[in-house]
């Protein structure tokens, strides 16, 4: 859930009217400047300002500008320092703070980029850009109720800003385990952008953690005809069938999504899990075999594997892989369960016996009631 930083760019074009004046004035160079700030020749804009400023050192706009240029250029340094002039000569610049601000971001000065959009609202308290600017760095900073507030006043503004701000608002509320008022602003966002892949997915998301599994599934599938490669939203479309039991098309989005995204390794374990459920254990243990070749700490896979060889009456191989799931998680409580179940089979007691009272300590109720059959 990425957000956006927005540049402020205010480029005013100054106007003299009839001129007799022999040469250019730095007005002339000024406007030239915006002309090639507009056509994208930023280091052309540089030249043109620097001009301008050469004629008329006191031209506040004109070193604000020529930071916009710097900025361009990637030169966050040079574009502070203009910013800063232009402030010097025109200390209630409230649009040169707000441009300050996002150098001094790049610049990793993050409390000098909150200062300056805080400056900016004071001195301008309808600034919807620097409020939502402010609401960027009070999230990255933690103040996700700051960032709220920001995020709502930008909206009140400047409705442009819905089309992110609610995306934004929902993600903090999302973070929060909120996931009703989430999927209100996922929702606001989809109103003032239809086609935000991202708004869908994440509204599916939302849906899912609620246990709305018919609407998730139609945000998911809405993301995948806005973005038919989002192999996310294939994987969780298929999360949510098996709640809907409907196994095959599970079984069908996570193939969807290896296609797309081979190296998917939940979607192998996944996958694996549904072939089990419909007793296609030599499915299962190629898919859990998949997952594991990718991701070789992967105790639920090595768990589900051991579990699918049970299945297969491949006892020693079932023991073999619990012993790997608890290699990797040494806490995981059904895989000493499950290992013990298989111990007792082989006749192995006092192993089995070990692994039931792992199980008990680590979580797993049942293990108490072998226990009491088995280990007295």
């Amino acid at each position: 859930m990425k957000n956006f930083f927005v540049l402020q760019i205010w480029l005013f074009t100054a106007f003299t009217g009839i001129s007799f004046v022999q040469g250019q004035t730095a007005v002339d160079h000024y406007n030239n400047g915006i002309s090639k700030y507009m056509a994208k020749d930023f280091s052309g804009a540089v030249a043109e300002y620097d001009k301008a400023i050469a004629i008329d050192a006191s031209y506040a706009m004109a070193y604000n500008n020529r930071g916009l240029a710097k900025y361009k250029l990637k030169d966050y340094a040079g574009a502070e320092a203009d910013y800063s002039q232009a402030i010097k000569l025109k200390p209630e610049y409230a649009m040169a703070y707000l441009n300050r601000g996002l150098a001094r971001y790049n610049l990793k000065d993050y409390e000098g980029e909150l200062a300056d959009y805080n400056k900016a609202v004071e001195l301008d308290n309808k600034m919807a850009s620097a409020y939502y600017n402010r609401a960027l760095a009070k999230e990255s900073m933690k103040d996700s109720d700051g960032a709220l507030a920001d995020y709502s006043k930008a909206i009140e503004y400047d409705p442009k800003y819905s089309k992110t701000a609610y995306y934004n608002i929902a993600s903090i509320l999302y973070s929060r385990k909120d996931f009703a008022g989430a999927i209100k602003n996922f929702s606001l966002a989809i109103e003032n952008n239809p086609n935000d892949a991202r708004a869908y997915f994440n509204r599916g998301l939302a849906n899912y953690e609620l246990g709305a599994y018919v609407d998730a599934k139609t945000d998911f599938t809405k993301t995948t005809e806005l973005n038919p490669q989002h192999a996310e939203a294939y994987y969780c479309r298929g999360l949510t069938k098996v709640f809907m039991e409907d196994i095959q098309g599970a079984i069908a989005d996570y193939t969807t999504t290896l296609e797309i995204n081979p190296k998917h390794d939940k979607a192998y374990y996944s996958r694996g899990v549904a072939k089990q459920e419909l007793k296609d254990h030599e499915g299962a243990i190629s898919d859990f075999s998949a997952a594991i070749a990718i991701n070789s700490k992967y105790a639920e896979a090595y768990n589900n594997r051991g579990s699918a060889k049970y299945n297969l009456r491949d006892l020693a191989g079932a023991v073999e892989d619990y012993s790997l799931a608890i290699e990797n998680n040494s806490a995981y409580a059904m895989a000493y369960y499950n290992r013990g179940l298989v111990r007792m089979e082989l006749k192995l007691p006092d192993a089995a016996c070990l692994d039931f009272k792992n199980a008990l300590k680590f979580g797993e109720p049942a293990a108490q009631t072998q226990l009491n059959e088995h280990c007295k």
